[in-house]
């Protein structure tokens, strides 16, 4: 799971942490971030256009893997001079102050969550950190409403995973999805950012079983 947040651009209204323009970001793998100014493939390249757009900023990374924090840091490094905090941890447990963050990118994150009350659990603790004026944008896998375009979008996506590995390997990564994982309709998380009290919600992309998404909190 990947999560981050930051504080947004000078247009926006928000309670900034920082002076001097500076933001604050977070993220959960959940990554996160806090910036000082700046932002942050399906999820590499939108990540990297961010980082390039704004200036340095701190920011929090969060992930139960001790690798893939060390990893993610060593990248982050590489365009952000900023304070970068690593956090192993699970999102559920992990202490972050409300309304501290000004900007939470989850990354391929919020298809580990199970029913019902662990999605609105964790859409409920993204609108907890996020500070007035800030925002929350999701890429991750994603599921159907309708059972006939789930199949077709599934069968693609298996098209997909055989040209990268073939048979077996469509057939390990489908494994684990169906062990490990719970992916949800954007639909059905677009609202549940509005029950959360989100606003502005913007769906920014969706291809096959992957989706961008986003929205604003007042």
């Amino acid at each position: 799971m990947h999560f981050t947040g930051e504080k947004p651009p000078a247009q926006f209204s928000s309670s900034d942490k920082t002076t001097n323009g500076d933001a604050t970001t977070t993220s959960f793998s959940i990554k996160s971030c806090k910036p000082s100014r700046s932002k942050n493939q399906r999820s590499k390249k939108f990540v990297n256009a961010l980082i390039m757009t704004w200036n340095d900023f701190e920011s929090d990374l969060l992930d139960l893997s001790q690798p893939m924090l060390s990893r993610a840091h060593e990248r982050l490094a590489i365009v952000n001079q900023g304070t970068i905090a690593t956090i192993q941890a699970d999102i559920h447990d992990a202490q972050l102050d409300d309304e501290s963050y000004d900007v939470v990118l989850a990354a391929a994150v919020l298809h580990h969550l199970r029913d019902d009350q662990d999605w609105e659990t964790a859409f409920a603790k993204l609108f907890r950190i996020v500070a007035p004026g800030g925002s929350v944008w999701i890429t991750d896998l994603v599921s159907h409403e309708t059972e006939g375009v789930h199949a077709m979008m599934w069968h693609r996506y298996g098209e997909y995973l055989m040209g990268l590995g073939g048979a077996d390997y469509r057939e390990n990564v489908f494994a684990y999805i169906a062990r490990e994982d719970s992916p949800r309709a954007v639909t059905y998380q677009l609202d549940l950012l509005r029950k959360s009290g989100f606003h502005s919600i913007e769906l920014l992309h969706e291809n096959s079983c992957f989706a961008a998404f986003g929205a604003l909190k007042s």
